[in-house]
């Protein structure tokens, strides 16, 4: 994260954001400098602000910042400067929401060290990390939840209330119902369950964490739209459509007229890989 971006790589980002714009689209960077930031040397902070401005210059306007997936506990050379862990957290992603906020705007998302309820020791009432946050963190800032667990079978609504009350904002669902990073021997390929409409006003928004496997995808990412769409979602009615929908892949190899797997056969395959 110290390093700035090549003439290359950013003609890469570039085609990659122009890409995405053309099909409604918006590209965010994360950028994790937590593992081995020094919170409290102003150095750091300028470099970290630096390759902002870098991707700014080019027409990036959204930004996360990782803190996720990291010891919890602030380095020895911090703790002269900071009370707690999350007040240089709070220090370091206050100092970009204000750097953006003075040069054009932008948006911020922040991945908290504690993203799951599990994480904030069970009862996020009782975390001071995340007491912290929501005291002193930017509100203009979004702030990433996972839901009860790092892969939450549900997130019920009343969870969130509690997160949202303890952050004094709605947080942003940070979705892992489908990811596999963790474990690359499975592909999770059914559609998107242990969720609720009634989840989605308390809620600042919703991205999902998909299977590494593109392909694996279909199901998973057209059932998550159909979630956060207009109308009632069910589960097996969304899985119906997207297997239609996914049908045109699976065209037998070197057929003419051209022949398709049946959908019986494709519903079977996510049934194997269901959820």
């Amino acid at each position: 994260w110290r390093q700035s971006y090549s003439d290359a790589a950013l003609a890469e980002i570039v085609a990659l954001k122009d890409a995405a714009a053309r099909r409604g689209i918006r590209i965010m960077v994360a950028i994790a400098p937590c593992l081995d930031i020094t919170y409290s040397d102003p150095g750091e902070l300028r470099t970290l602000l630096g390759r902002i401005d870098q991707l700014r210059g080019i027409g990036i306007e959204g930004f996360v910042l990782l803190f996720d997936d990291i010891p919890n506990r602030l380095p020895e050379v911090d703790q002269p400067h900071f009370r707690s862990f999350a007040a240089a957290h709070v220090h370091v992603t206050n100092a970009v929401m204000d750097h953006l906020r003075a040069n054009g705007d932008g948006e911020l998302i922040f991945c908290p060290t504690e993203y799951c309820a599990r994480f904030a020791g069970g009862d996020v009432r009782k975390s001071e990390y995340l007491a912290t946050l929501g005291e002193t963190l930017d509100p203009d800032v979004h702030v990433f939840w996972t839901g009860p667990e790092i892969v939450s079978p549900e997130i019920p609504a009343d969870s969130l209330r509690e997160i949202g009350a303890v952050l004094r904002r709605k947080p942003l669902i940070w979705e892992n119902f489908h990811a596999n990073d963790y474990d690359i021997r499975r592909v999770n390929a059914g559609p998107l369950g242990g969720r609720k409409q009634d989840i989605l006003p308390l809620i600042a928004g919703f991205i999902t964490n998909p299977n590494n496997e593109l392909e694996a995808n279909f199901v998973p990412v057209r059932t998550t739209g159909a979630f956060l769409g207009e109308g009632t979602y069910d589960p097996d009615a969304a899985l119906d459509e997207a297997v239609a929908a996914w049908r045109p892949r699976f065209r037998f190899a070197y057929s003419e007229p051209a022949a398709f797997m049946d959908l019986e056969e494709i519903r079977l395959l996510t049934e194997l890989f269901y959820q």
